[in-house]
């Protein structure tokens, strides 16, 4: 299946607990803010009056039924649920009254589902996927990962946190840890804003990097090394 299919299927899947929710939602799709695999939708139906409590309590039934993990947030005029479910995805609702967005991702739960489709060293980038999807996990055991992109000896690895717990710093400071305990270099990278964390992360004969933490997720990017 290709890409544009799981992501066609995942958004299906979110309009269907929507409308569950909120019956007369019209769907308007918005660009990606999480990266091209992600997945961002409005809802909404002027007509419908309820509190937003009301609302994410429905979308909360909705999800858990089809075997979803969910957390609540906020109490007020507006509302939250974040989702997660293995090999399906999570993401992020956003509740009003007569609105509803999500932003999230499809989850690719094996390391490098594409590599073994391509010519070239993927036996490194498996290796450089297995690690950094082990680390993003230690530090947010419910992530969810967009697919691996491998281009040559370039490669990108990612994964996010619909559960939203942490901050960045605390997300990079547990993977960077558990980088550093199986071979990795790590070194804190000074140049990114107030609000973003990033290391530079190696590991000799495998692969060299930057491993950036941003907005509930972390993502490496970097280049093979060695023969």
């Amino acid at each position: 299946m290709s890409d544009d299919q799981d992501r066609a299927r995942f958004a299906e899947r979110i309009r269907g607990y929507v409308s569950a929710a909120m019956p007369g939602a019209a769907f308007l799709d918005l660009a990606p803010v999480l990266g091209e695999d992600s997945v961002s939708m409005s809802a909404y139906d002027e007509d419908d009056r309820r509190p937003a409590a009301e609302i994410v309590a429905a979308l909360d039934a909705a999800v858990r039924a089809d075997g979803w993990r969910s957390v609540r947030s906020g109490d007020g005029a507006t509302a939250g649920l974040n989702v997660a479910r293995d090999r399906v995805g999570g993401g992020v609702f956003g509740v009003q009254t007569g609105v509803v967005s999500f932003t999230g991702v499809p989850d690719y739960g094996e390391p490098g589902p594409a590599a073994a489709e391509r010519p070239g060293p993927t036996g490194r980038q498996l290796g450089v996927s297995r690690d950094i999807r082990a680390a993003i996990r230690s530090a947010a055991p419910g992530a969810v990962h967009p697919r691996d992109d491998f281009d040559g000896d370039r490669v990108r690895v990612a994964g996010w946190d619909p559960d939203g717990r942490g901050s960045d710093e605390a997300l990079l400071g547990k993977a960077g840890a558990f980088l550093a305990g199986h071979g990795w270099q790590v070194t804190p990278d000074m140049w990114t804003d107030s609000d973003d964390r990033s290391a530079v992360v190696a590991k000799p004969g495998l692969a060299a990097g930057r491993l950036l933490a941003s907005d509930g997720g972390l993502t490496f990017v970097g280049s093979l090394t060695g023969g």
